[in-house]
């Protein structure tokens, strides 16, 4: 269910600053920890490209199996699963995230020639192409609490503007049928609500569970135009199909308590759930709920 370790950023340990020791020395003890860190965490996008060639070897030899979610009575429709179900759930993650890392490596090798130890500085200005291992924890604080924010403004916005139209009795009726038809069930904040949307018609409902997804960048936002509706559609739709099969796989493999809690956390992040300030039993019981 697990995929290996090398898929996540390695444990970063930055020294302590000594009462009596200079910033120079500090700043450069510091720079050697985020150095070793960041060739760990190529040498372990190294090691998952030779691991995929291991998986995607055996699944030239592999017959499809169990090429259906055995839960599927429970699921609004019958789930497929990726490669003919002729891989784990730990292999499925380890290909998707190995093609992600591996496709950074070219930009963020360049940046990392250019600054170096001080990277860190930088890095974090250019998240989208730094491969998952080499991003700092203070990196993937960042980003957690921009797409945390981002979602909760999204969710006001879209509450503030549905109580102004049942005011004004504009739209009220095809607003509330669409939600009765669970076409925009996310006013109940239920996160298995979210993953069967099956494909919003509307822009408003496109760019809200966008943004409540973080599928397109806010740098839209920043410049007050919205971005093309086919573009917010096929990456709705992309990314409910893989939560729908990373689901199915999930149940097939075990179940979200075989999970270990770094998995959880980017389970959970994936599917649009809140895990700053959570503890890990909440995270787990609502990814859970999810699942189920």
């Amino acid at each position: 269910v697990n995929p290996p370790l090398s898929t996540l950023p390695a444990p970063l340990e930055v020294p302590e600053r000594a009462p009596d020791q200079s910033l120079f020395s500090y700043l450069y003890k510091s720079g050697r920890a985020y150095l070793g860190f960041y060739k760990t965490g190529i040498k372990n996008i190294w090691t998952n490209h030779k691991l995929t060639r291991s998986v995607k070897a055996s699944l030239r030899t592999k017959s499809p199996s169990n090429n259906s979610d055995k839960d599927a009575s429970s699921t609004p429709q019958k789930i497929d699963l990726p490669y003919d179900g002729r891989v784990t759930r730990g292999e499925f993650q380890l290909l998707l995230r190995n093609r992600h890392d591996i496709t950074r490596i070219p930009a963020f090798l360049l940046l990392f020639a250019i600054f170096g130890e001080w990277l860190p500085l930088i890095a974090i200005f250019f998240t989208a192409i730094v491969p998952n291992t080499c991003r700092i924890p203070s990196q993937i604080q960042k980003e957690l609490e921009k797409a945390e924010s981002r979602r909760h403004k999204a969710a006001l916005e879209r509450k503030t503007a549905m109580a102004v139209a049942a005011k004004s009795g504009v739209d009220t009726v095809p607003e509330k049928k669409r939600i009765e038809e669970g076409v925009e069930p996310a006013l109940n904040q239920d996160p298995k609500a979210l993953g069967q949307v099956p494909d919003p018609k509307s822009k408003t409902s496109l760019l809200y569970f966008s943004r409540h997804f973080s599928l397109h960048s806010p740098r839209w936002e920043g410049v007050s135009i919205a971005p093309p509706s086919f573009m917010l559609r096929r990456r709705l739709r992309q990314h409910l199909k893989y939560l729908a099969e990373d689901d199915a796989l999930i149940r097939r493999d075990g179940s979200v308590r075989d999970l270990t809690d770094e998995e959880v956390a980017v389970a959970c992040r994936q599917r649009g759930i809140d895990v700053l300030r959570r503890g890990k039993g909440e995270l787990r019981k609502e990814l859970d709920t999810w699942v189920k």
